[in-house]
Parts: structure tokens; sequence; C-alpha cells
């Protein structure tokens, strides 16, 4: 970073040929450097500007986090530095000499700015004081999380799921054992989603435990399919898949349900008039069948009885025609 002066007389003449004055634009130009002028400021007002902030844009738990400290002198060889802060507010570096070597690191980077990387970064370095002193001046602040530079997005066995049906209602029940910040979950339910209430919800010293509940007279999903749970973390979304172990009986939606039973109703009187004509159809063959039986039988017995009838009648005259014969 450089600032440039420029100073400009525009109508300085630079030479003279006689008869013709050739007038030429002087220039002055001054750079210096941003170094230069923190030095300068610290000497005319005799104090040092001491600054720090957090270089990354997020925090992320188990990852290192680095504080970075400015100050407005470069001449800081003979001036004692040293960082403070943590859970205890105790003393964390002095000239480039950590209390605790596995867990925080300082770096130089030039001679006005120097870095405290905490190198594991866990709940007790969060939400709490700062300090970065050069001498008798000091920067002193608390590094807070907010849903723009912190996301914790429960595990498995910090979230509860459960979904149950009971005479003729589904009820979704979702906890969150530990998430930050408060997510706002949907789920969708014939292609309009939903928001979970939410009916509980308690604050530790960073982190939530929420609780939602979803009430409905219809399934939370299709037959056969698991339940999905969207929920946003501030600017991150996440799925969270459930298992159904409803059977696709208990999963008909109320209209379905009487569509259903309608159906069913339907499809029950049907049989019975089919069953019915076939009884009736069985019945009438059944009948044409006797009957028609019956009178073959009837005429069967009427011939029967007619040629039975002409047989004794032949015999007769035969045998009175044998007796006519006179012996010899």
């Amino acid at each position: 970073m450089y600032l440039v002066l420029v100073v400009s007389f525009p109508s300085s003449t630079v030479e003279d040929t006689g008869n013709i004055i050739i007038e030429q634009p002087l220039d002055l130009e001054c750079t210096t450097s941003s170094a230069n002028i923190r030095n300068e400021r610290s000497r005319l007002t005799g104090e040092i500007e001491v600054k720090w902030k957090m270089k990354e844009n997020m925090i992320v738990l188990g990852k290192p986090l680095n504080l970075e400290c400015t100050t407005s002198s470069t001449n800081n060889r003979n001036v004692s530095r040293r960082w403070t802060g943590g859970a205890q507010n105790r003393l964390l570096c002095f000239n480039g000499v950590t209390t605790n070597p596995q867990k925080y690191k300082e770096t130089e980077e030039s001679s006005y700015k120097y870095t405290l990387q905490i190198k594991e970064t866990t709940e007790d370095d969060l939400d709490c004081p700062y300090s970065c002193r050069f001498g008798f001046q000091a920067d002193e602040k608390t590094l807070y999380v907010t849903k723009d530079n912190f996301v914790y997005i429960p595990n498995k066995n910090e979230t509860e799921m459960k979904y149950v049906s009971k005479e003729g209602n589904y009820t979704l029940h979702l906890a969150f054992n530990k998430v930050f910040p408060e997510p706002v979950c949907k789920i969708q339910l014939k292609n309009t989603l939903h928001n979970l209430n939410k009916i509980k919800e308690t604050k530790g010293r960073i982190f939530y435990h929420v609780s939602y509940q979803l009430e409905s007279r219809d399934p939370l999903h299709a037959c056969g399919s698991d339940l999905e749970i969207n929920c946003t973390f501030g600017s991150e979304s996440y799925v969270f898949p459930h298992q159904n172990n409803l059977s696709c009986t208990n999963t008909l939606s109320s209209d379905e349900t009487k569509s259903s039973e309608s159906n069913i109703g339907s499809t029950v009187v049907l049989v019975v008039i089919l069953a019915a004509i076939l009884i009736t159809a069985i019945a009438v063959v059944y009948s044409i069948y006797y009957f028609s039986n019956k009178r073959r039988s009837s005429v069967n017995d009427k011939e029967y009885i007619r040629a039975k009838t002409n047989v004794s009648s032949k015999c007769i005259v035969d045998a009175n025609k044998q007796s006519a014969i006179p012996f010899v």
C-alpha cells in the first residue's frame, strides 16, 4: 500500500529559446508505505494502535483457528507482546512462547503483524474474551459465534426422530440435542412444504437443544418410501432421512381411505350381484335339465308300456292260433 502525492505547477518556465518560450508542468511526486504512515502516526500521537481479528470466515470444531493481531508501529523489537484469553481468560502466549504448545502457536508474519493459532478448536474456545497486547496498548474483545461464522450439524447420536400412526392421526417428533444455530425444519406433504412446529428450546453456553413436532391426518410420506426432513442451519441445508416402519395400509390418507372404503363397498356389491346372477343361471340350467330329463323319462316309459302291451297281445294271438289246430 502506497500513498502518492502529486504537486503540479502548470506554468513553470523550463526553457527560453529567444522569441519562443516553452512552458512545461512541474510535478513533484512523494510516496510512502502504510508502515511509514503507522510509524509517523505513532510518533506524532505517542500511542500504538492494536487490533485483532479472526482470519477464517467460518469456525469449524476440530480445525485450526487463527487470530491475527496488527499494531500501528513497526518498531516493536523492544516492546513486549502477549495473548490472553480462552475459557479462563489466562495467559496464552508471551513474546512468541506459548503456555500450551500443543494447543497454541504464534507466528510472526511481519514486524507489525502476529498470528495466534488455536490448533484444534473446541467449544471451550468460543464465546470467550481474547486480548492482543503490545506494551501498554491492547485490543480485547469476545470471540462470539453467530449464524454467519459458525454452524454445527448434529450427528446421528445427537438426533432423535419418531414417526407413529394412532387412530388415524400421524405424528412426527424430531429433537436435536446439540445444534447451532437454531434450525428451521420442513417436510413435504403433497407437493407442499410444511414447517415443523417448535415445541421446546433450551440453550447452553453455545449449543441449542430443540424439539419439533408435526401432526397430520394424512401420512407424511408415500407408501413404501422413507421419511425425509429438510433442515436449514444458517446458510446450510441438510436432509435427515428416517426409515418408515409403517405398513402401506397405515399410510393411506383420509381421502384415500374413504376412496378405498368406497371401492371396497362397490366391489362387494358387484360380487354379490354377480354371485346372484350365477346362482340364478345355475338354477335355471338345472331346472331345464331336470324337467327335460323327466319328460324324456316319461316318454320312454310310455313307449316301453306300449311295446310291452304289443308283445303281450301278439303272444296271446299266437297262443290262440296254436290251440285252434286239430290233433291228428
